[in-house]
């Protein structure tokens, strides 16, 4: 098993409020249907599956409590709601952090972690996934990145971005 590895922000006294252009941080404290992010912009995540729950957790690199996501449950934002996360363009510079702690699901699928993302009507920009299987790589966070805003050229889906090296375990 792997160890966790915490980002440096996350040690010491810091908190995600030193970090520079933050645009929006989560720390799920309190368990329901709507989340305000903590720090930076209020942005609200809402609950697409009814009321979420929170639990205990002494690995939370924020406090002692996450977020309880369970097969079929999800969060969502809507790009209107949410212009600052709106990155396109040349300009488009972000970094996208997530933790999460996984447990094992009934399928092997694609699993998206967060970003904007919208496979829909070609709405894609960015995001992390796991087990995105054009690269057969099992446990593996993927960053995706959609220059053209739809499928990568000559191809079904967008496949542009950077593999994980190190896979992330049930």
């Amino acid at each position: 098993m792997n160890e966790a590895v915490v980002p440096a922000f996350l040690l010491g006294d810091n908190t995600p409020a030193s970090i520079p252009g933050l645009i929006s941080c989560w720390d799920f404290k309190e368990g329901g249907d709507s989340f305000t992010a903590t720090y930076g912009e209020a942005l609200s995540l809402r609950s697409q599956s009814g009321a979420l729950e929170v639990v205990q957790n002494s690995d939370a690199p924020l406090g002692q409590t996450a977020l309880q996501l369970n097969e079929g449950q999800w969060l969502n934002i809507g790009r209107a709601d949410c212009p600052q996360l709106d990155m396109h363009g040349p300009s488009g510079q972000f970094t996208l952090m997530a933790w999460l702690k996984r447990h094992e699901t009934s399928h092997r699928g694609c699993e998206f972690i967060a970003g904007q993302w919208n496979e829909s009507n070609e709405g894609r920009q960015y995001g992390l996934f796991l087990n995105i299987s054009v690269w057969q790589q099992n446990d593996q966070v993927t960053g995706h990145l959609s220059n053209v805003g739809g499928p990568t050229p000559g191809y079904k889906y967008c496949i542009d971005g950077p593999v994980g090296s190190t896979p992330v375990y049930h």
